[in-house]
């Protein structure tokens, strides 16, 4: 079983490293912003959220962004938790190393402080973070930072996005490669859309997941996983038209397009490296928005990580709109 950590960035945005695995992942995970206050486990009080509704209208604004995806949570597609464990956990654990953390001294003039001190602030600042595409690092990197600490104890794949920012590129440097293959997916496309495209090639995607799976443990099995591709291209194509056809009234236009999957390897904690380098490189240039003159360095060489499996997404080519 294939389950993909998607970042609710992307999944907000509905970028190609969301629209991806919604369609070949047997599952997709996402930290999703709720009430700190309300949190009883993994459940969450619906008066707190009410509250926070209330109190935060960017949350409000956030909610909607993502009412798009409603039906893949209802169908359990998309869900934040796994084996009683909940993202947002790990995104608040990551947030509070930063702050804790003399290793992460450099980072700690982008954090801000009392971010979680009340669900208020922190669904705000998340929730606009998040609708502007994350330019806030005091927000993104404990968001990222977190989904691969989760996937990396759970063993679940994390989806990337192609190297853009200075930080992901710094970021792919720690890379390992196994495999990458393209594969015909939905870039545009209704939650019921790609519902019924996982239920028209689900023995497609059957095979290919499994291929996926045994490429990750044994790379001498890519052949295989080159014939699940071919099957499930195949079968794409001859669905093509029931795939893209005329939706029913004010839905999306169902788009579809190739994609790059590759999957790569690296430490769990290469959001905080990634993120360490660029704000040297920016102290030592003087440019604004780095560390300030006197921050202490990491003391010594940061202690190595466990693995994290990651699928990086490229869209290589869209069809007309």
């Amino acid at each position: 079983m294939i389950t993909v950590a998607v970042s609710p960035y992307h999944l907000t945005s509905r970028e190609p490293a969301a629209m991806a695995p919604l369609l070949f992942a047997d599952r997709v995970l996402t930290m999703l912003p709720a009430p700190i206050s309300g949190r009883r486990g993994v459940d969450v009080d619906r008066g707190a959220t009410r509250a926070a509704v209330d109190g935060a209208p960017g949350y409000l604004r956030w909610m909607d962004a993502l009412s798009w995806a409603r039906e893949l949570f209802v169908e359990g597609v998309i869900g934040s938790t796994h084996a009683g464990e909940d993202i947002a956990d790990d995104v608040h654990e990551a947030w509070a190393r930063l702050q804790s953390e003399d290793a992460y001294a450099n980072l700690r003039p982008l954090m801000r402080d009392r971010l979680y001190d009340d669900d208020r602030a922190y669904l705000t600042s998340l929730s606009n973070d998040l609708l502007r595409g994350g330019p806030d690092p005091a927000v993104s990197i404990p968001v990222a930072a977190g989904i691969d600490s989760f996937s990396a104890r759970h063993g679940v794949v994390v989806a990337r996005a192609e190297a853009a920012s200075v930080v992901q590129r710094i970021e792919s440097r720690m890379w390992t490669r196994a495999w990458s293959v393209a594969v015909p997916v939905l870039l545009q496309a209704s939650a019921e859309r790609l519902l019924e495209a996982r239920e028209e090639l689900e023995s497609e995607l059957d095979e290919l997941r499994g291929a996926m799976e045994l490429a990750w443990s044994d790379p001498t099995e890519l052949p295989v996983l080159r014939e699940a591709v071919d099957r499930y291209t195949r079968g794409f194509e001859s669905a093509r038209t029931e795939l893209l056809g005329p939706g029913v009234r004010g839905e999306v236009k169902a788009i579809a397009g190739m994609a790059s999957v590759a999957a790569v390897s690296m430490p769990c904690d290469a959001v905080f490296r990634s993120s360490l380098a660029a704000a040297r490189s920016l102290a030592s240039s003087g440019a604004s928005g780095g560390p300030q003159a006197g921050t202490p360095a990491p003391a010594g060489p940061m202690a190595p990580a466990a693995p994290c499996a990651s699928i990086v997404i490229r869209q290589i080519a869209r069809d007309p709109a």
